[in-house]
């Protein structure tokens, strides 16, 4: 007899997450915390903030906080790269160096849940 076809598990929006690269390492967070990926576009800066509060952004006409989220973790030496904008459902503008692409589990890579950095990132 043959063996019978393994079983394919439904994918659920906690398997599938964008994948991203902050200070030379990889990140996934989950699809349903990412509202849209965008291009770094002109950050208008904001005096006195702290070092990883960039500024603020104008995106269709809604101003946007724009975190980058390297220094806001405390992850090493900021890395000039920045090249992409995760908008989070929470409508903050996450600045990160590179997006990877969409992946299936976070076996490969540390998974950060975006609501709560967000929630931090109220709190200071």
């Amino acid at each position: 007899y043959a063996k019978p076809l393994p079983m394919k598990k439904a994918l659920t929006s906690l398997d599938l997450g964008v994948s991203y690269r902050l200070a030379h390492k990889s990140y996934m967070s989950s699809c349903a915390q990412i509202q849209e990926i965008i291009c770094k576009p002109a950050i208008t800066k904001l005096p006195g903030a702290p070092t990883w509060l960039k500024g603020i952004i104008n995106l269709r006409g809604t101003l946007l906080t724009v975190i980058d989220l390297q220094l806001f973790l405390h992850h090493g030496q900021q890395v000039k790269l920045k090249q992409h904008i995760l908008i989070t459902k929470n409508n903050y503008g996450l600045l990160v160096d590179k997006v990877l692409g969409i992946v299936h589990s976070a076996d490969t890579v540390e998974l950060l849940d975006l609501d709560k950095i967000t929630e931090e990132i109220k709190v200071v």
